[in-house]
């Protein structure tokens, strides 16, 4: 059985894909779970439906919740068709979350893996280093984006042996699930 994620990081590494309701209904409906959220004593099932109901980036939204404590820095990988999903996960991060830095990364051509892998390649480990953090204090998701997006992630992590993978797990119980070296 895959291994539930247990560690919170400090930086995060997400791939955007495209959401499948506009900027303004999502933006709309992040509003009105805040609001909710206040008012609730247990938040955590609310929370897990919108982000297992928000198809398309609920799973970037669990998982920069789910690092909300330790999470200072989150890189956001995104393409032209993206756009404006990555617009509504920083919209999300600044009410959720707004003590996170985000960074945003266009991927020049989504379906062009050597060139995904080429921009982020530039991430690792340099962007880190700037804020201070190293390869081990920094998980990358690669549940989002395009199928090479995750291919250049899952590339670049396997170049080192501290460099940190997540997925969600696409079911009826989306789940963090931190990828293990065998």
């Amino acid at each position: 059985k895959a291994q539930k994620a247990s560690k919170k990081y400090r930086g995060l590494v997400v791939s955007i894909s495209m959401a499948r309701k506009n900027k303004e209904t999502l933006i709309m409906e992040i509003d009105s779970l805040y609001e909710k959220i206040k008012k609730e004593e247990e938040p955590e099932k609310l929370l897990h439906n919108f982000f297992k109901d928000t198809i398309g980036i609920g799973q970037t939204f669990s998982a920069i919740y789910y690092h909300r404590e330790n999470l200072e820095i989150c890189w956001l990988l995104y393409t032209d068709r993206s756009n404006e999903a990555k617009e509504v996960v920083k919209y999300f991060i600044t009410k959720f979350v707004p003590t996170v830095t985000s960074i945003e990364i266009l991927i020049e051509d989504a379906s062009d893996l050597k060139g995904s892998q080429n921009t982020v390649s530039r991430i690792y480990p340099k962007e880190f280093e700037k804020f201070g953090l190293e390869e081990k204090d920094v998980i990358s998701d690669i549940t989002g984006g395009t199928t090479p997006m995750s291919g250049a992630i899952i590339i670049e992590c396997n170049i080192k042996e501290n460099r940190v993978m997540q997925y969600t797990k696409q079911d009826e119980d989306p789940e963090l699930i931190e990828i293990t070296r065998s």
